[in-house]
């Protein structure tokens, strides 16, 4: 929905006017800004895939401009779906092998010990990942092996 109130000008045609010319002129100065009368046609072109209640909303009144632009890479919370704590480490053994204590971090386990029981262990146990060293050593890393959770 672009929208431009008090003076009508047909999408594209908005004119070039540094609103803020010490703004402008910083932007300018540090080599910010594009040259002028390329942004509302860059803002327009960047929203082109977006849906008719996404696009940028844009008011000119006398003495001021009001920009509206919806973030594109937003999602609502509730879109998110959360990873289990299992999927977790496989995706941070994916990275490079950690310590116990580091794929700890990223669950909600606050005992080592069921920890290991209830998510390190299923996880060796069904050839997801592997300890490289031994039990008890600090230096004992796991390592993903290339099988990914189902």
């Amino acid at each position: 929905m672009f929208v431009i109130m008090q003076n009508e000008y047909p999408q594209g045609s908005i004119p070039s006017i540094r609103r803020n010319t010490i703004i402008a002129a910083c932007l300018d100065v540090a080599n910010l800004m594009e040259r002028g009368g390329t942004g509302f046609q860059t803002m327009i072109e960047s929203y082109k895939d977006s849906s008719e209640e996404k696009q940028p909303c844009v008011m000119i009144y006398p003495g001021f401009l009001d920009l509206r632009l919806f973030d594109k890479i937003y999602q609502a919370e509730d879109s998110f779906v959360e990873k289990s704590d299992s999927e977790k480490i496989i995706e941070l053994l994916k990275e490079s092998p950690k310590s116990t204590k580091e794929l700890q971090a990223v669950t909600s386990y606050g005992s080592r010990s069921r920890f290991l029981e209830e998510i390190i262990n299923p996880l060796i146990e069904d050839g997801k990942i592997v300890r490289e060293g031994s039990l008890r050593s600090p230096t004992a890393v796991f390592r993903w092996i290339g099988c990914s959770i189902p």
